[in-house]
C-alpha cells in the first residue's frame, strides 16, 4: 500500500511539473510578443515624430502626411497599452506586417468615425 501511494504522488508530482513548465513557456512566449508589440509601437511613434516636420512643406501631400502622422502619433501615445493588450489577447502574431495591419485598422477605423 505504501509503495502504491508513493508511486501515485511521484506521478502526480511529475504531471504538475510538466504542466507548470508548459505554462511557463506560454508565459514567456506571451511576454516576448508583448515586448515585440511595444517595440513596434515605439518604432511607429518615432516614425510619426519624424514625419511631423513636413507640416511646413510647400507640398500639399507632405502637409497631409504630416497631419495624418500627427493624429496617428497622438493615437499611439494615448492607446499604446490598450493596443498591446488587445494584440496579445487576439494573438495577432509578431511579424511586422501583422502588427502594422492591426494598428492601422484600429487607427483608421477611429479616424473615419470622427
Amino acid at each position: 500500500m505504501l509503495k502504491n501511494g508513493c508511486q501515485f504522488f511521484l506521478v502526480a508530482g511529475l504531471l504538475l511539473l510538466i504542466v507548470n513548465t508548459i505554462r511557463a513557456d506560454e508565459y514567456n512566449i506571451d511576454e516576448l510578443c508583448v515586448d515585440c508589440y511595444e517595440a513596434h509601437i515605439n518604432s511607429l511613434i518615432e516614425k510619426c515624430e519624424n514625419k511631423k516636420m513636413y507640416r511646413h512643406s510647400q507640398s500639399d501631400e507632405l502637409r497631409k502626411l504630416a497631419a495624418l502622422s500627427t493624429m496617428k502619433l497622438a493615437y499611439l501615445r494615448e492607446y499604446k497599452l490598450e493596443l498591446i493588450n488587445e494584440m496579445a489577447q487576439h494573438q495577432i502574431g509578431n511579424q511586422d506586417h501583422q502588427i502594422q495591419y492591426f494598428i492601422n485598422s484600429k487607427f483608421f477605423n477611429i479616424a473615419r468615425n470622427q
